[in-house]
């Protein structure tokens, strides 16, 4: 992944990412009902899909079930790319966010993957109580919950691949080589750093939301998403104010962009969306 993404990129970012969730959850099934079989995964399946499992905590088949929900997630996703400075513009704004009410319809779409012109480092964000030990927020995606789409969204923020990195080496703490073994060849252009709830409701609420202490990993949890629910939400009113929206086409050269395009799947557009004024057309 670049060191800093263009909104050109973006609709390839989004492909890679698809297909590298779909692949994962695909290996979740493979690995419970085919281990040793001539079908199994390989090596560096097993490091990737083992690695996510480590991070998210939870049995290989609600493990699957996540990673396909965000693949259909991102799959359905309209794309925007936020300016460098709207993103400062949005920071600024969630951090004084006071009371608020948010509906479904406050949303650009129901389906969306947004990547912020700048990443979101913690020290952007942090307020007291803040964990420090979070990585940089470069996207995000989020869609309705389906049991009850009009109640509430999920969100999910991504950090880029050296999370990935760190997350394959811990699973190998005895071989120093993994990575170049298992990991490179199979590492994502992004990696899902978090995810949150995002509640709709009629009733004014005021930030910050409360905190449970008496679970500490899921008050810590909250501590670092409360804030990036505030910085997305701000965008998100930004995007019906004062701001223009320009479609941006995709890089065409690319390999997979021509081969795509050849197959009859050409990449989408992506909504540029930056503070009113004027610009040059990319």
């Amino acid at each position: 992944m670049p060191s800093r993404i263009q909104p050109q990129q973006v609709p390839e970012l989004r492909f890679h990412l698809h297909s590298w969730l779909a692949h994962t959850a695909k290996w979740y099934t493979a690995i419970d009902r085919s281990r040793g079989d001539s079908g199994a995964p390989s090596p560096a399946d097993e490091a990737v899909v083992h690695a996510m499992a480590k991070w998210i905590r939870h049995t290989d088949e609600s493990a699957r079930r996540a990673v396909a929900a965000e693949a259909s997630r991102i799959a359905a996703a309209t794309l925007y790319y936020v300016s460098e400075d709207m993103t400062h513009l949005a920071l600024q704004a969630g951090r004084s966010l006071p009371r608020f009410v948010l509906r479904a319809e406050d949303a650009p779409s129901a389906y969306g993957f947004m990547v912020w012109g700048t990443a979101i480092r913690p020290d952007d964000i942090r307020h007291e109580g803040t964990p420090e030990a979070m990585n940089p927020i470069v996207a995000c995606s989020w869609s309705p919950i389906e049991a009850d789409p009009q109640a509430a969204w999920w969100v999910s923020f991504y950090t880029d691949t050296s999370r990935f990195e760190k997350f394959v080496r811990e699973s190998f703490p005895g071989d120093p080589a993994a990575w170049q073994r298992y990991g490179a060849a199979a590492c994502p252009p992004l990696w899902l750093e978090t995810g949150a709830v995002l509640s709709f409701s009629d009733e004014s609420r005021q930030w910050p939301p409360s905190v449970d202490d008496d679970h500490p990993a899921a008050a810590e949890v909250a501590r670092w998403t409360e804030p990036l629910l505030r910085t997305l939400l701000s965008t998100w009113l930004l995007m019906g104010q004062n701001v223009t929206t320009r479609t941006i086409k995709p890089d065409n050269k690319t390999r997979t962009a021509r081969t795509l395009a050849k197959r009859g799947r050409p990449l989408p557009t992506v909504r540029l969306v930056d503070l009113a004024g004027p610009h040059t057309d990319a």
